[in-house]
């Protein structure tokens, strides 16, 4: 049986509109708990609240998802990723495609944000994304956003995969 990892719906939803509804639900309900604990009735004062919450919200929690998110995205459009039970692997590309036995890799790096790496509660909510890198004896890295592929620990022992810390995973910067 051959498993398919590609970019989908599904995983847009897990990296991109799942945080935003659940960071822009919590600073809402903050501003309303604001409001009604300050007892303002003022419209005026509740709406330049709501407006510095959302911009808060926008700069700490959208903006670095965004960044993310586009960047693992444009690397990650056209990318298929497929594991064989036989332990071949086969990777596709815009750019390019190979074909690999789990005999042939050296290594895999799995490149995670500080809360993952530590195993923490990721309060940013955009520290969840990572991705792997996968290193063989005779191609170049290849690169697996975590919007393609996120069972690295589930495909590839625990002996192959190096954790490495990386603040900003951003894929394509110095990640070799």
């Amino acid at each position: 049986m051959t498993k398919e990892y590609k970019f989908d719906k599904k995983a847009v939803w897990k990296y991109l509109y799942k945080p935003i509804i659940i960071t822009f639900s919590a600073h809402i309900l903050t501003g309303l708990l604001i409001t009604i604990i300050s007892r303002n009735t003022d419209l005026g004062n509740v709406f330049i609240v709501f407006i510095t919450i959302i911009v808060i919200w926008a700069i700490i929690f959208m903006l670095p998802l965004l960044i993310l998110y586009l960047n693992h995205r444009k690397l990650s459009k056209s990318t298929l990723f497929k594991v064989r039970e036989d332990g071949t692997f086969t990777f596709e590309s815009a750019l390019n495609s190979m074909q690999f036995s789990s005999e042939e890799i050296t290594k895999v790096k799995l490149w995670l944000s500080p809360p993952s790496f530590d195993d923490r509660i990721d309060f940013l909510y955009f520290g969840k994304y990572h991705f792997t890198t996968i290193y063989t004896e005779k191609n170049e890295p290849i690169n697996i956003s975590c919007l393609v592929f996120d069972c690295t620990r589930e495909v590839f022992t625990e002996k192959l995969i190096n954790k490495e810390r990386k603040i900003f995973p951003l894929m394509g910067t110095n990640n070799r």
